[in-house]
């Protein structure tokens, strides 16, 4: 016999046999108890890694409707392999569900680099890609439809890749990741990186000798 006690959160779980040959879903609201006769219980608080537990059973769902059908909201759905969520009730569009984050929720792995998507709970420090650019995720969260990056400076910061001035060094900037035995000028004097960090404004290197040393 397995339990859940009392989360904090609303959490998702499934609860199967060792091979998966019965697997039971359920949504475990705040203080409630979830018991069950299965001796495999897996939970989360994230829709999205909750779509990553039960992947590999994709079989037991339904498929997507097709173009133009109706998806009911809440109805976990297999999908390209994996397992998506409606968040609401629509008639299925010609988009991919990761394309359309109001319509679906959906999981991509925590690989940095990927493209930024709603639904998704990430780490600090994890990189996204939105709009063509990259940004490094400097507070753990989990991603909404209406804080993309470039309207969440609370959440991300983007991340510049460096443009090496010629001749010399590059410029000091803001927003820069940089990395131990980088070389950058401030306001005419070089200074070398210690600490790999992402540069800010108001770090600028003769203020934080626990990051910068100059030359």
């Amino acid at each position: 016999m397995s339990e859940i006690k009392k989360p904090k959160n609303r959490t998702f779980a499934i609860a199967r046999s060792a091979d998966g040959s019965v697997l039971h879903r359920v949504t475990i609201a705040p203080n409630q108890v979830m018991t069950t006769g299965q001796p495999v219980v897996e939970q989360t608080e994230s829709e999205a890694e909750y779509l990553n537990l039960i992947a590999p059973y994709v079989s037991k769902l339904p498929p997507l409707p097709d173009e133009g059908e109706q998806v009911e909201r809440g109805t976990i759905y297999a999908h390209d392999g994996g397992a998506v969520m409606a968040r609401q009730r629509h008639r299925r569009t010609s988009h991919a569900p990761k394309d359309v984050p109001a319509l679906f929720t959906t999981y991509q792995g925590t690989a940095d680099g990927l493209a930024w998507i709603a639904g998704e709970k990430l780490g600090l420090g994890t990189l996204r890609k939105y709009e063509g650019e990259t940004y490094r995720a400097i507070q753990a969260h989990t991603t909404q439809s209406d804080w993309q990056p470039p309207n969440a400076p609370a959440l991300w910061e983007k991340v510049v890749e460096a443009e090496p001035d010629e001749p010399g060094y590059p410029e000091f900037k803001a927003g820069i990741a940089v990395e131990v035995g980088d070389i950058y000028t401030y306001q005419g004097i070089e200074y070398e990186v210690v600490q790999s960090h992402t540069t800010a404004a108001h770090w600028p290197p003769p203020s934080v000798p626990a990051l910068w040393s100059p030359l």
